[in-house]
Parts: C-alpha cells; sequence; structure tokens
C-alpha cells in the first residue's frame, strides 16, 4: 500500500494539565505548592477577606492598609514636601531625603545610604555580582536600571527626545548633555583656567594641556599623546604602510 494509502492516525495532542481542587471552595491549580498556599487563607487566622480581590487578612489593620492599593489613599504626607505615602515605612524613608540621615553603612568602605537596597546594590561593587544578565548577549550588571539602558543597544530604542530639535537619546544622560547645546551651558570648569565645557569628559581632557599628561601610547614608536584622536591621526600619517 502506498504511503497515501495509509489510514489517517489520529493526531496525538498534549493533555490538558490535571488541576487539583480545594477541598473547600471552587479554587483550582495545577500545582500542589499553589494549592498549598491558597489553603491557608480558609484557616481562622485569615479570617478578614478583601471585597475587592481573593486576598485574606489576619487582622483588620492589614486589610485596612492592603485595601489602599485598590483605593489609590495615600493618607501619610511628607512635611516637607508634596510627597505622599501608602504606608508610614516608605514616609520614613523618605524623611531622610530631607534629613541627610544615612543608617545604612557598607562595611567595606566608608560609603552611607538612606535605603538599605540602596546599601545592597552598592556590595556589588566590592563583591563584583551582576545578577541582572542581558537575554540577547553575555552582558550582566549589577542594577536592573542598567540592563535595562542596555537593552536599548539591541531594541534601537530611544525614548529621550529633545524638545527643541528631533533628536533622541537612549539615556536621559545623554539628552541632558544634548539640551546644552541649545542653552550654551557650560558646567565644568577649569581649575587653572577660564575655560568652561559642556561634558566633563572634555574637561579632563583640557586639563591635560595643564598637567602635561600624555595617556595615549604608541606601540609602534616612543611617541606619546594627550587625546586619542592624535594618536589615531599619529599612526595613520607614520605606521599605515608598515
Amino acid at each position: 500500500m502506498l504511503a497515501e494509502d495509509k489510514p489517517c492516525q489520529p493526531e496525538t495532542q498534549a493533555e490538558p494539565p490535571r488541576l487539583i481542587r480545594c477541598d473547600k471552595c471552587d479554587f483550582r491549580c495545577a500545582d500542589q505548592k499553589e494549592l498549598t498556599k491558597h489553603s491557608k487563607y480558609h484557616s481562622d487566622k485569615y479570617k478578614y477577606p478583601c471585597d475587592m480581590c481573593d486576598a485574606r487578612f489576619t487582622t483588620v489593620h492589614v486589610l485596612h492598609r492592603h485595601m489602599r492599593t485598590h483605593t489609590g489613599e495615600k493618607p501619610y504626607q511628607c512635611q516637607q514636601c508634596d510627597a505622599r505615602f501608602t504606608q508610614p515605612g516608605p514616609l520614613k524613608t523618605h524623611m531622610r531625603a530631607h534629613s541627610g540621615e544615612k543608617s545604612y553603612q557598607c562595611t567595606q568602605c566608608d560609603a552611607r545610604f538612606t535605603r538599605y537596597d540602596n546599601l545592597q546594590t552598592h556590595m556589588r561593587t566590592h563583591t563584583g555580582e551582576k545578577p541582572h544578565q542581558c537575554t540577547q548577549c553575555d552582558a550582566s550588571f549589577s542594577q536592573s536600571s542598567a540592563l535595562q539602558r542596555h537593552m536599548r543597544t539591541h531594541t534601537g530604542e530611544k525614548p529621550w527626545l529633545c524638545t527643541q530639535c528631533s533628536a533622541r537619546f537612549t539615556q536621559a544622560s545623554d539628552l541632558k548633555i544634548h539640551m546644552r547645546t541649545h542653552t550654551g551651558e557650560k558646567p565644568y570648569q577649569c581649575k587653572q583656567c577660564d575655560a568652561r565645557f559642556t561634558h566633563v569628559n572634555s574637561l579632563h581632557k583640557h586639563m591635560r594641556t595643564h598637567t602635561g599628561e600624555k595617556p595615549y601610547h604608541c606601540e609602534q614608536c616612543d611617541a606619546k599623546f594627550a587625546q586619542s584622536s592624535t594618536l589615531n591621526r599619529h599612526i595613520k600619517r607614520h605606521h599605515s604602510q608598515q
């Protein structure tokens, strides 16, 4: 019998996951851990249910605090500015921005921070930990914000738009520097003369005219230069035919 004459075979379909049902309500799930987590809400401890979602709580106080996630209420207001918060803890943390209090100190150096999570991020500069991994390449970062900026090199996204021209940028800091071309602002001043610059890197280059520092070395000869562009011109002029 030819291949096309073979009787049709029914397609094998993957069986749907077997759902586990809660014995106290209609809740169903495929994971025993999820069911165990759900079951605690039936205990006598969790007797205060939320009217807006399935969450339950052990005390009416915690329920009231949770309800603010639905209502948007922020009863805790900063006395120094207009910031408002749903809980007193974040307000206390925010107040350190006004008082300058930095309760969290690094055990490896003298750095201090107003927030514990900022200390945790800082500690990665000592440990070298980079938990935020790019899914497109091997790059990894110590901060999630750095990963977000890096991802734009893959996506081409440039969310920061100049309001004076059509220029767009991947980072807010690049836009800030660009805006100085419109405003004429030059915040970086040389301490040796009256020269001012829009970018700190330009100031660093300029300072070499005072210090005589020449960090760029030619690998073909003993020539040294204060700027990389001068080194490149030197190589093209004297060593490009070698």
